[in-house]
């Protein structure tokens, strides 16, 4: 059978999200401006290509077996902070795709798919990121994409397309692919592997910081039950930090919250805000 040149795509079907947060409540800044402020979700969510009114994805109808076979109860709630995944590549650049880019609520201003080379979609020509007057704004982006593992039977592949978690977090970034150089090293491949992907904590320290705990996003290997069960247990500990709580102001203009989401290093910030009217 032949195909249509350019028809032979190999990205593959895309079948939802994994998301650690979301879009809350609309609201409008002291220039007008419509947004949403960011919800920070205290679990995975794994999510379908559907949206509801809210103009949130809705849960992939095997996240509540997930959540009901990997889920740790804390409270009187059940969260997902692990869940097993593999890969359809050997190759970690297949399955991490990484570049910088500079956005304003409204458009993107230039991307860069090396670092070394970007393109400005306002003056529509190629700009050096060295010499770029905006490299101070260019923030780094992250797509992981992944297979799901049956929850009831990790053994079996949900194939036919990949979930996809977004990123603008430098700590997860570099969490997960030095966790695929890892067991790629160890295990000769990275396709089919049984992995999970896991919600951690790690300090991150600044200069004018002591210190703020950050979630990350590793991708673990698990060699048996026990090793998964200690690490749930370990995440009954783990408690959410709020890096976007200073953003409840009721009065805060768009552009502060832009640039807030930003450099908090929070999770799908093309998800957080609304485009400007």
């Amino acid at each position: 059978m032949l195909l249509i040149k350019g028809f032979d795509a190999t990205r593959g079907a895309q079948l939802g999200f994994i998301k650690i947060g979301g879009k809350g409540q609309e609201r409008v800044s002291a220039k007008g401006y419509k947004y949403r402020m960011p919800v920070k979700f205290a679990g995975f969510l794994i999510t379908s290509m559907v949206k509801d009114k809210t103009d949130n994805y809705t849960p992939h109808p095997l996240y509540s077996k997930m959540l009901e076979n990997y889920g740790v109860q804390i409270g009187d709630n059940k969260f997902l902070r692990s869940f097993p995944v593999t890969f359809a590549s050997d190759d970690i650049e297949e399955i991490v795709y990484t570049y910088k880019g500079v956005f304003t609520a409204s458009e993107t201003v230039c991307i860069s798919k090396d670092g070394e080379i970007g393109f400005n979609y306002q003056k529509q020509e190629n700009v050096a990121c060295e010499t770029c007057p905006m490299k101070k704004d260019c923030k780094l982006h992250g797509i992981v994409k992944v297979l799901l593992r049956h929850p009831e039977n990790p053994q079996k592949v949900l194939t036919g397309g990949s979930f996809l978690f977004k990123t603008v977090s430098y700590n997860s970034l570099r969490a997960i692919v030095d966790s695929l150089v890892q067991l790629k090293k160890i295990h000769g491949k990275l396709t089919g592997i049984p992995a999970f992907m896991t919600w951690d904590e790690t300090m991150v320290k600044r200069q004018t910081e002591q210190g703020t705990v950050m979630q990350t996003v590793p991708i673990v290997y698990f060699t048996s039950q026990l090793d998964i069960e200690d690490m749930q247990e370990r995440h009954t500990e783990i408690t959410v930090s709020d890096p976007l709580a200073h953003l409840a102001d009721e009065d805060v203009d768009v552009d502060e919250v832009v640039e807030a989401v930003i450099d908090s290093g929070s999770s799908e910030f093309d998800d957080y805000l609304e485009t400007k009217e």
